[in-house]
């Protein structure tokens, strides 16, 4: 039904999380708030009728899953404001089916149980009870999908089981995007305003990325009638990182700093990491690199979430 409103136009769309009727047994609400949280319009909602369903009335292992899908949502909101503007400009929605991103393949035209958030992220909700693994179909032949826990590589053009567990919702970005995500979820959407951001960078087969990060101050109407907007691109070529401004009529200021970067996908160690703001001299920075996840971070940055500069690996 989703796939359905968000292609027709309606693109803030979402279940009721839990389930309008019935009382859901805690494997059933813990899939569903997985399910909710990677969807446009996220919230709990139910008849009257229906037993009090807070996620600590089911015990601690309950409470700790539902708390860590919905932080993962509130730091993905960067990502999900950004897709919304685009939205408004093309109605293109937030939430597809995989055919949207992948017209030529027909094997994607019947798949109702994945779907993609933008073109950087393939959602898998778990919708069976008692699964160990689900079967997610990769699209793409010849494209890269990485777990977004665990950095695992998947080709696409193929189906394949992928284990799960309770405190696990399939999530895999696309190879040749970069997803901007905040730090950390905060307490509200208030506190994020101020929080830093964090770029995860997965590479396709050529070694190349690009996304965009799109803010503004979040409830006014002046990104429109005063242009007090910001769009930032990030692009991946040849080793370089760069930021740069995807709409010089935007102008809006902000204070957050890029602080975290990761590359999924970096096959060999790097010698050294340098970072360079539009004008200056570029500079080393700390990096750490997990050989087996082919994962490479760069932490402590202070780099303008709207400011020209480039990392560059070496």
């Amino acid at each position: 039904m989703l796939l359905t409103l968000s292609i027709t136009g309606i693109s803030f769309c979402g279940v009721d999380v839990g389930g309008f009727f019935h009382d859901p047994e805690p494997e059933l609400l813990v899939r569903w708030y997985q399910a909710g949280a990677l969807q446009p319009f996220f919230r709990g909602h139910s008849a009257m009728q229906t037993k009090r369903r807070e996620p600590w009335i089911f015990g601690e292992e309950v409470t700790t899953i539902i708390r860590a899908a919905i932080s993962q949502r509130y730091c993905l909101l960067p990502y999900w404001y950004t897709l919304f503007h685009q939205a408004q400009l093309s109605a293109k929605p937030p939430m597809r089916p995989l055919w949207v991103e992948f017209p030529k393949e027909p094997q994607t035209f019947a798949v109702e149980d994945q779907y993609m958030i933008g073109s950087a992220l393939l959602a898998c909700p778990v919708t069976d009870p008692g699964v160990k693994e689900v079967k997610v179909l990769f699209p793409g032949c010849g494209e890269y999908w990485y777990d977004v826990h665990s950095s695992q590589i998947f080709r696409g053009g193929r189906t394949v089981n992928v284990s799960v567990t309770l405190d696990s919702a399939p999530v895999f970005q696309r190879g040749g995007t970069v997803v901007p995500r905040k730090k950390e979820a905060g307490t509200c959407t208030a506190d994020q305003n101020s929080m830093p951001f964090s770029l995860t960078v997965a590479l396709d087969p050529k070694g190349s990325a690009v996304g965009d990060l799109y803010m503004d101050d979040g409830h006014s109407f002046n990104y429109t009638d005063k242009k007090e907007f910001a769009l930032q691109r990030f692009t991946f070529f040849n080793g370089k990182l760069l930021s740069s401004c995807s709409d010089n009529t935007g102008k809006f200021e902000s204070r957050c700093s890029v602080e975290c970067v990761q590359w999924m996908g970096v096959r060999e160690r790097p010698s050294a990491v340098t970072a360079q703001l539009s004008g200056d001299r570029a500079e080393n920075v700390p990096f750490t690199y997990e050989e087996k996840r082919s994962l490479l971070t760069v932490k402590g940055l202070k780099l303008g979430a709207v400011q020209n500069w480039q990392l560059e690996i070496k």
